[in-house]
């Protein structure tokens, strides 16, 4: 398999078609993928657009993308614990997700038993 830095390819043949980082988004270039220079630009389309699609494609699933100095921190922090970034985000909202669950009675994982977990939660007044 040839690796092209900077280039996602998506089809290969007589005529290759790639994406790639382009000043106003992502670019969807049709031409000789070893020739980059000489692709046409099909169309492009920004990141957001992307997302927004993927929601379109998979109702029953939800995209969310993380950028600036969040992404940054789940990226540094997942390294430290041996994770993907994706892994790291999936374990972190499972664990939310639980907490949340216990807090409130809730027991989404056997919903015809009622949960037995229940957690008092008292705010402090100040004074």
């Amino acid at each position: 398999m040839d690796i092209f830095r900077g280039r996602y390819v998506i089809e290969r043949g007589d005529t290759d078609t790639w994406a790639q980082q382009g000043n106003a988004g992502i670019d969807v270039v049709q031409g000789s993928i070893n020739e980059p220079d000489d692709g046409q630009i099909l169309f492009t389309i920004k990141p957001d657009q992307l997302f927004r699609m993927d929601s379109w494609a998979h109702p029953e699933g939800l995209v969310v993308g993380f950028t600036g100095v969040l992404a940054r921190q789940i990226k540094d922090l997942s390294k430290d614990v041996s994770l993907s970034p994706e892994n790291f985000v999936l374990e972190a909202l499972n664990a939310f997700i639980q907490a949340g669950e216990m807090a409130s009675g809730h027991n989404h994982g056997n919903s015809d038993e009622p949960s037995d977990i229940v957690q008092n939660i008292e705010f402090e007044t100040p004074e």
